[in-house]
């Protein structure tokens, strides 16, 4: 157990907390990351691409210092781009929050 410098005891179980939901989300991307996913030939690549997007998104929404993420889309343009973020759900949970 490390020593917490906060103010408060309080302000160290906030920090321990934080550091404890950033280390599982750090794990849920290196999961993502370092055991991608093989389409067959002939499988909905498109469909993958989407779900994986989705999993990238939601992962980066609940680490702790991220407050927004950079979505391209080359191969399919705007209106796919636009369905991973959809599909996230991260802009009805800022709305719904406003």
């Amino acid at each position: 157990q490390t020593s917490c410098r906060a103010q408060t005891p309080r302000h160290c179980e906030a920090a321990a907390s934080s550091d404890e939901q950033q280390a599982g989300t750090e794990a849920q991307l290196e999961k993502l990351i370092e055991n991608p996913r093989i389409v067959p030939v002939g499988g909905d690549e498109a469909a993958e691409g989407l779900k994986i997007g989705v999993e990238l998104i939601q992962a980066y929404r609940d680490m702790p210092g991220v407050s927004g993420v950079h979505v391209m889309s080359p191969a399919q343009g705007a209106s796919r781009t636009a369905e991973v973020i959809d599909a996230s759900g991260v802009l009805k949970q800022r709305i719904s929050a406003a």
